[in-house]
Parts: structure tokens; C-alpha cells; sequence
């Protein structure tokens, strides 16, 4: 069982740095940065998981590292960058495996794919959801009557983290137990409860869920917040995973990376090829 302590490590807090502007100015920052990869060695980046547990509730929650088998097949990343892509987004299609036998030609497979699966070091997060309410309530005004979550955060960012180049989250990760599961962002300068939150699901393998800056709505204690509040990527305080869908049962997700994505200068540098028509994109 693993317990997250401490701030971000030096080489992820040189890459925040790097991303904040200031240390770019000679060239464009990356289109992608990692913020968390679970195969670093310094695990630094989380706090311990919480439940409502901690109010007397049944839910329990635990953080551990597991070696897994990763399929990287459905992981996002542009097909082609900063040249014209003649495939329209396609990976090209191999050439077949032929092998001469006795003057005959054998053809050995249709298709030769590069490797997707690797197996390295993922970051588990599973227990128990329970809807059971404290059976002493504490000795205030307000009871407690909000339970059935569980949830891990990050550490929060001193000073903010300024993702101002960026306009998306990227959670590389397997969704094992068929819930809907939240980000949750918080920002310098806002109310205590207040996050910034966007639902997300997956089919039970290994996928990059892409959640836009814009997707992100303000709550207060998970209830939104009727005005127009947009999450401003210059104060992002804390960042993390809540799973609170208040249906009783197990949950389960592993988690392999973070990434701050810039879709916008992504659909810049990967260009298609303008004699191929456009009847193929307007189908997709």
C-alpha cells in the first residue's frame, strides 16, 4: 500500500516551469506535457486518498502500483506532425510478409502492426462504495448525509500552475468497473468546495479520455453553480479523480499518465492533403 507525500519532483516541476511561458520564449512550447506518469520514480504528486470514511461513512478507498499489461493502441496522438499526411489521418497500410518456398511465393501474414502492449508500473485505485450513513453523527448543527465517494488530489501547486498553452486534460487510463468518474480541478482564488468538474466513462480497456478546458463546470460542494464561471488554465491550484456516482459496490480504475494537451495547435500541425477531396473528412 503506498502513501503519497512530499511535492512534485524536480524534473516535473522543471517541465511546469518550462510550460509557464517565460523559459519558451526562443521556441514553441510542446504541444503535449506530462504532468503525472505513473512510471516515474519520484511518486510525489498525490495526497493520501480520502473517503467519507474520515466522516464516520463505509466507504474505503486504496492507492497501490501494479504491474499491467498496457495497450497503447488506443492512446491519442497525431498521426502526423508539421508535414502533410497523404494518409487523411489513416496509418498506412504495411506491405505483406512474402517468403519464396521451392519457387513458390508464401505469403506468411496480411499485415505487420508495430507492437502496442508494454507492461510497466500503473497507479491502482479501487475499494468500495457505501451509501451506509454514520450511526453517531458528530455534535453540529448540520448532519452528515453526504456519503458513498471516494476520491484521490494532488498536492496543490505552489505557485499555481499556469496551463495557459494548453486547452485539455488527457487521462491515459483503464475504467475497469463500468461508473462515470469526475475530474476535478480546483483553482487559486476560489471559495473553499468550489471545483471545477467534468464527468467522464470508459469501456474497460486502456483509452485516452480527452476532457477540453471548456467541458469543466463549477461546482460548490458537487452542486453547480448557476453563473457563467470558466476555468482559467493560469490558476490551476489541485487536480485529481473523485468517484461519488452513489451507487453501492466495488470501483476500480488504473491510471498511467496525465498529459495538458493543445488541441488547438495540434489540428495546426497535423495537415491533410487538399487533393484528396473532402467528401472522406465531412464523413467522419
Amino acid at each position: 500500500f503506498f502513501i503519497f507525500s512530499g511535492r512534485m519532483g524536480s524534473r516535473r516541476f522543471l517541465q511546469f516551469m518550462f510550460a509557464n511561458g517565460g523559459l519558451y520564449s526562443a521556441r514553441e512550447p510542446p504541444l503535449a506535457l506530462t504532468l503525472y506518469c505513473a512510471q516515474d520514480k519520484t511518486q510525489e504528486f498525490w495526497r493520501d486518498p480520502v473517503s467519507d470514511e474520515l466522516f464516520g461513512g463505509k466507504s474505503t478507498v486504496d492507492v497501490r502500483f501494479v504491474e499491467e499489461e498496457v495497450d497503447e493502441k488506443n492512446f491519442y496522438a497525431p498521426e502526423k506532425q508539421g508535414e502533410v499526411d497523404e494518409q487523411r489521418g489513416r496509418k498506412p497500410r504495411p506491405a505483406p510478409v512474402l517468403r519464396v518456398t521451392n519457387g513458390n511465393v508464401v505469403r506468411l501474414q496480411e499485415t505487420v502492426e508495430e507492437p502496442t502492449i508494454r507492461t510497466s508500473r500503473v497507479l491502482q485505485i479501487s475499494g468500495n462504495l457505501s451509501k451506509e450513513l454514520p450511526k453517531e453523527q458528530p455534535d453540529v448543527t448540520r448532519k452528515i448525509t453526504n456519503v458513498g465517494y471516494a476520491s484521490l488530489m494532488s498536492h496543490k501547486f505552489m505557485p499555481a500552475m499556469n496551463l495557459s498553452q494548453f486547452d485539455a486534460l488527457e487521462y491515459r487510463i483503464r475504467i475497469m468497473d463500468g461508473r462515470k468518474w469526475i475530474s476535478n480541478i480546483s483553482c487559486s482564488g476560489d471559495h473553499d468546495g468550489e471545483m471545477f468538474q467534468a464527468l467522464f466513462s470508459g469501456s474497460g480497456g486502456w483509452c485516452s479520455v480527452i476532457i477540453p478546458f471548456k467541458k469543466y463546470l463549477l461546482t460548490s460542494r458537487g452542486v453547480p453553480i448557476e453563473q457563467d464561471h470558466k476555468l482559467e488554465p493560469t490558476k490551476i491550484a489541485t487536480m485529481g479523480l473523485l468517484q461519488a456516482e452513489k451507487k453501492e459496490g466495488e470501483f476500480k480504475i488504473q491510471l498511467d499518465s496525465i498529459r495538458a494537451l493543445s488541441l488547438e495547435r495540434m489540428s495546426v500541425h497535423v495537415r491533410y492533403d487538399p487533393a484528396a477531396g473532402c467528401d472522406e473528412e465531412e464523413e467522419k
